[in-house]
């Protein structure tokens, strides 16, 4: 924050007394304008970048925030199911780790692993397309 201080400024002012002169300095400070309070969001600039969608998507399924999973773009790999659906189909899933790399246009190069319950780990490949922040389409397979 800018704070902004006028220059002092200086006025004489001489009293009708012959030996005697009086001085008096008077200085104005102006106020800063003042500032909106912080915004309590976190800025959405971030995942709006196809790679950090597609990490922020897989970091949403490892916390189990599949409400935010499917806002960012689950709801386009239902199957025909609906949310509910969706969401039994990770019961198994104890967490995703993966790699994201964009390849341009929007699409992102994806591998990740999905650890079951069972201990097996599922390996997937494929690509993401993100438009505006959402996942609009993927194309995976299982590689093991």
């Amino acid at each position: 924050m800018t704070k902004t201080v006028a220059a002092p400024t200086h006025t004489s002012t001489a009293t009708p007394s012959p030996s005697v002169s009086v001085s008096v300095v008077v200085t104005t400070v102006q106020k800063p304008a003042p500032q909106p309070p912080a915004s309590s969001q976190a800025p959405v600039a971030a995942y709006v970048d196809p790679v950090a969608v597609v990490q922020k998507f897989y970091s949403d399924l490892n916390s189990k925030n599949f409400r935010a999973a499917w806002d960012a773009g689950g709801s386009n790999f239902t199957n025909g199911g609906d949310y509910y659906s969706w969401v039994a189909g990770y019961a198994n899933t104890t967490g995703v780790i993966g790699t994201a790399t964009d390849a341009g246009g929007g699409v992102v190069d994806t591998e990740f692993t999905a650890m079951q319950t069972d201990g097996i780990a599922e390996v997937y490949q494929g690509t993401y397309t993100v438009r505006n922040g959402v996942i609009v389409a993927g194309h995976m397979h299982r590689v093991n």
